[in-house]
């Protein structure tokens, strides 16, 4: 089998550009760069949608050994369908994942290595947003789902839980003045840290789990977004399988 993403290409005179340096256990370890598009709705598309470009590199420490990690994606993100393709390179070795999101909010994820393919699914239910999605600016309520899947790395996580609001203490100067909302979110395996701005803004978030600390911090703060001119040149495919 061969699966295939098709993805829609516009052009849009600004796009919102986040740089988060990487850290692990407090040590800087790398960088990660975030491009984010928004999109209004067109002729082909009925709905707006987000468009997300990622890129992460970093050194992590395993066990005591140092352990490249490279990633790099897309993903677009509406009200009716969303999809996803990321790249995860882990000292070398490579793991694709494909995500579809359908009309009923349910998700088919693909992961690909090595020419083997592997199928998992997701209920609306069970997975409300993946861990792109928390870099697209956004307000949190207390008690707002975070059905959350994770898909950095070698396996696929899901974790179900739910945001508390509360103060989380983070060293970073050059964002504590812009902090408007301080959440947690917890279960016995994960903990996740999330500080944004009034616009939403992802200023600052971390992950413990197993023992280590890895977290993202905001380098500076963005630009107001302008949407500027659209123009449409494709349209949108989605995933398709294909028999061989």
């Amino acid at each position: 089998m061969m699966w295939l993403l098709g993805l829609t290409m516009l052009w849009a005179e600004e796009r919102q550009e986040l740089v988060y340096t990487i850290s692990q256990n407090g040590k800087e370890i790398g960088q990660r760069n975030v491009v984010i598009t928004y999109f209004p709705p067109s002729k082909s598309t009925s709905t707006a949608y987000k468009k997300v470009e990622f890129f992460s590199d970093c050194t992590l420490n395993i066990a005591g050994k140092s352990v490249r990690y490279q990633q790099k994606g897309l993903g677009q993100f509406s009200a009716t369908r969303s999809n996803f393709v990321i790249s995860n390179q882990i000292d070398g070795r490579t793991i694709e994942k494909q995500g579809k999101r359908d009309l009923n909010g349910n998700w088919t994820v693909f992961n690909i290595e090595e020419g083997k393919v592997t199928k998992e699914k997701y209920t609306s239910m069970e997975v409300y947003l993946t861990s792109i999605e928390m870099f697209i600016p956004k307000i949190w309520m207390d008690g707002d789902r975070l059905d959350i899947l994770i898909i950095e790395g070698e396996d696929s996580i899901v974790q179900n839980t739910v945001w508390n609001s509360e103060k989380v203490k983070i060293g970073d100067e050059k964002i504590k003045d812009y902090i408007e909302q301080s959440n947690t979110a917890s279960t016995n395996d994960l903990s996740i840290s999330d500080v944004r701005d009034k616009d939403g803004i992802l200023l600052f978030t971390s992950v413990q789990a197993l023992g280590t600390d890895i977290s993202f911090a905001l380098r500076s703060i963005p630009k107001d977004i302008n949407y500027g001119e659209l123009k449409e040149e494709n349209t949108f495919s989605g995933i398709e399988e294909q028999e061989l």
